[in-house]
């Protein structure tokens, strides 16, 4: 309301082979985009635990951004026969003042039938309703099936209802396509609106994402670690129209694939 403006990104902590390891960091400008506050929130994880997608303020002007996360648990070791500590990823909704003071963080656990393993959650966006209860939504990847899911939270963070959807599983031509110039993209949901995911074959290495608008411009480029096999993409700034997207990973291999934006 001050017309200043709040940041997200991830801060690197120290550089890994192929990765690195960061912590979530929310920046405070004012109008004059000159920083007010900086605060570090959240695990020290690698770049991948972390998205965070959407933010709201209540009634009370407090903030409360939704995304993922890790959450720590344990697993059942088959050799050692004892429970050993793991980390899965969850749904992350935190809630914080306009001066950067935490309120509380919660990590949002699953409700469909998983193994530990190979799950990605993610939490893509919501609303605050007239009570003041959060409603946030996204979905779980669990091998190749997608899993929709709702969550309610009360105003103080406790989780009053959750819920999933039976899961759906892409087409088989999109999980096993060979790396070739002309290979497509799995691109949804389609018409975008504010996000879409990105999805390809998962490979063990770097490659680039590009974004070209309907006249052949570059309009967006990043450098992406391949091997979860899907790209989160933020559309809320691209105008509505017909857009082409590219992922390259070394000479002459890429993806490619159109999305449509539009508006409610």
């Amino acid at each position: 309301n001050d017309g200043g403006y709040l940041a997200y990104a991830l801060e690197l902590v120290s550089p890994q082979p192929g990765d690195g390891v960061f912590r979530s960091s929310f920046t405070k400008y004012n109008a004059d985009l000159e920083q007010v506050w900086r605060k570090n929130w959240g695990k020290t994880l690698s770049s991948s635990s972390f998205r965070m997608y959407e933010t709201y303020k209540d009634a009370n002007g407090h903030l409360i951004t939704i995304g993922r996360t890790n959450k720590d648990t344990t697993i059942k070791d088959p050799v050692l026969n004892m429970f050993v500590p793991y980390s899965i990823s969850a749904g992350w909704v935190f809630k914080y003042t306009e001066n950067g003071d935490s309120i509380w963080s919660r990590e949002i656990p699953l409700t469909v039938p998983h193994e530990l393993t190979n799950t990605m959650k993610d939490l893509y966006g919501g609303g605050i309703l007239s009570s003041g209860n959060i409603i946030a939504g996204g979905y779980a990847k669990i091998g190749p099936a997608y899993y929709g899911w709702l969550i309610k939270l009360t105003a103080d963070g406790c989780i009053d209802s959750l819920f999933s959807c039976n899961p759906w599983v892409p087409s088989s031509t999109h999980t096993a396509w060979p790396l070739t110039q002309h290979t497509a993209l799995l691109i949804y949901p389609t018409p975008a609106n504010r996000f879409v995911t990105v999805a390809f074959p998962a490979q063990e290495t770097w490659g680039t994402l590009r974004v070209f608008n309907s006249m052949g411009q570059e309009i967006h480029q990043r450098r992406e670690w391949l091997a979860s096999g899907e790209i989160p993409l933020s559309t809320s700034s691209y105008p509505p129209g017909l857009y082409h997207i590219i992922i390259e990973r070394g000479y002459n291999e890429r993806w490619t694939g159109r999305l449509v934006v539009a508006r409610e």
